[in-house]
């Protein structure tokens, strides 16, 4: 309902892990951003391999999967995992 803060769903030391697909068209786009509870933490984000993914990564026609783990360190302290994969069609 919007009331319920990121910060309120998971007890401390508590993680989730989800994935978003990316069908691309013609054009492939990336993530830029990523806010929990109104705050961008996409500079905190820990990637595989060591950084985000680059302008060039994401392929056209095809299909990108991000991978995240949030952990929750305490109120509103997270610790975030990434991955990210790409899949040409």
């Amino acid at each position: 309902d919007g009331s319920t803060s990121f910060n309120n769903t998971l007890a401390d030391n508590e993680s989730l892990t989800f994935t978003c697909i990316v069908d691309h068209g013609g054009t492939a786009h990336r993530m830029t951003g990523f806010q929990i509870d109104g705050s961008d933490v996409f500079s905190s984000i820990h990637w595989a391999g060591g950084s985000a993914p680059g302008a060039n990564d994401p392929k056209a026609n095809g299909t990108s999967t991000y991978t995240f783990t949030i952990i929750k360190r305490s109120s509103g302290n997270y610790k975030l995992l990434a991955n990210f994969s790409t899949f040409e069609d």
